[in-house]
């Protein structure tokens, strides 16, 4: 779809990780589509209800997200940028809310596995740890609650959210934080500022996917991801392959991988930082 302004599909809600990564991206010149899956979001950018997507991919403390790159493979998206974000979560509650009356804590997955130091320790062995689809729309169950019950979410945005810092920082690891893919239906026009070239999985042989490159030539590196593990399938592994030429050269490598057909998903020259 054409607009001027561009809309955006995200998984989640305002406040989350995901709505803080597009604010960071385009400013306030855009219009957001809250979704409730992964997959609503890609199908946002299939169907033409979204121009981008914008999606976690790969975070500091608990690595690469596979249902996504699963999803970036079998939709064949180009990855336009990559766009790292810090995270702060927190435990919040209601106001006057003691950390010791909790009973209840509620936040997406991958928050409570970045936070699972915390989550463990003595004083919440008998606390209910819950799943929800995001960090920011668990606020719901904190309403809907008698008042026993808290969330993980940003730090940042208690405020907006209406609720207190019961805790901080939570975090396994205060370095944390999350690399999001801005996905699209269209390819980008590329740059001579990008340097990430090709995310893909190989359909031969990881030495098949060595041998094109010369490995004298400092201008690529060839960087194994993670190992995807997939149900009743054989493991697919992930590779970033990285260049340092100029644009042109970068167009004809780019070209050359195209041609040989080793990858059986290319993401195209994308900018950003992994």
């Amino acid at each position: 779809m054409s607009s001027k302004i561009p809309v955006i599909s995200i998984q989640g809600e305002p406040e989350s990780y995901s709505y803080k990564t597009v604010v960071k991206r385009f400013g306030q010149s855009f219009v957001i589509r809250y979704r409730k899956t992964f997959q609503d979001a890609f199908n946002d950018v299939q169907n033409g209800d979204a121009d981008f997507a914008l999606l976690p991919f790969i975070n500091f403390i608990t690595g690469e997200i596979p249902e996504n790159y699963s999803l970036l493979s079998e939709f064949q998206f180009p990855v336009h940028e990559a766009i790292t974000t810090k995270l702060d979560h927190a435990l919040l509650g209601k106001p006057g809310l003691d950390l010791k009356a909790v009973k209840n804590i509620y936040s997406h997955q991958q928050a409570l596995a970045q936070c699972t130091d915390f989550l463990q320790q003595e004083e919440f062995a008998s606390v209910k740890i819950k799943e929800v689809h995001d960090t920011a729309g668990a606020k719901l169950y904190v309403e809907k609650s008698p008042g026993d019950s808290a969330i993980i979410a940003s730090k940042s945005s208690a405020k907006a959210l209406g609720l207190s810092v019961l805790a901080y920082p939570i975090q396994n690891d205060k370095r944390n934080k999350t690399t999001f893919f801005l996905i699209s239906a269209k390819q980008r026009k590329p740059s001579e500022e990008d340097y990430l070239a090709v995310l893909g999985t190989p359909s031969g042989t990881e030495e098949d996917a060595q041998m094109i490159f010369n490995v004298r030539d400092t201008s690529v590196s060839v960087l194994r991801i993670f190992t995807e593990k997939l149900p009743r399938k054989a493991a697919k592994t992930w590779f970033l392959i990285k260049f340092k030429g100029d644009l042109t050269q970068k167009k004809e490598m780019y070209s050359l991988l195209r041609r040989e057909k080793l990858f059986s998903y290319m993401s195209g020259l994308f900018g950003g930082s992994l």
